[in-house]
């Protein structure tokens, strides 16, 4: 994809994805456009986070579609491949945006679960996950070869934003 555009590794300051809001899309765009981002710089899904929802983002009840736990993100909690591995070696914010936001009186959120990408307050397709890549991954920071130590936790001063 981005090959196609002639865009160069590390150019941009900030790739806004809000492409696709399936699980296996999120990872594929994520894959392709995560090398775009400069070190220091952000990547962020937009909307594209579903919480207890199928794998098309969707809540659709009795539907043929696996869908996630309750309270639950196969996208942001368990990741998988290129993402979790982005995840795991970079700075990582998860943003519920339905803050403030009553459902059963806003006007916007009644027409979104009438279309089925919001299912309460808790479970919506309306999350977003901020990515600031690091100058420097966690695992080359601390010397592994693979994945993180321990229980998958970095010190205090390695998530420090700078």
């Amino acid at each position: 994809m981005a090959e196609r555009l002639g865009l160069a590794n590390e150019s941009m300051d900030i790739v806004l994805e809000d492409a696709s809001h399936s699980r296996e899309g999120t990872h594929l765009i994520a894959a392709a456009l995560w090398r775009l981002v400069k070190p220091g710089s952000f990547y962020i899904t937009i909307e594209d986070v579903n919480v207890g929802g199928n794998e098309n983002g969707k809540y659709t009840p009795g539907a043929q579609h696996t869908m996630d736990a309750p309270g639950f993100s196969s996208v942001a909690h368990n990741a998988s491949e290129v993402l979790r591995d982005i995840y795991l070696n970079n700075d990582v914010f998860f943003a519920d945006t339905m803050l403030g936001v009553d459902p059963q009186h806003d006007a916007f959120a009644h027409d979104q679960a009438k279309k089925r990408w919001i299912r309460d307050v808790v479970n919506y397709n309306w999350h977003v996950v901020v990515i600031r890549k690091r100058p420097v991954s966690r695992r080359a920071a601390h010397g592994h070869a693979s994945g993180m130590h321990g229980h998958g936790r970095a010190d205090a001063d390695s998530r420090r934003w700078t």
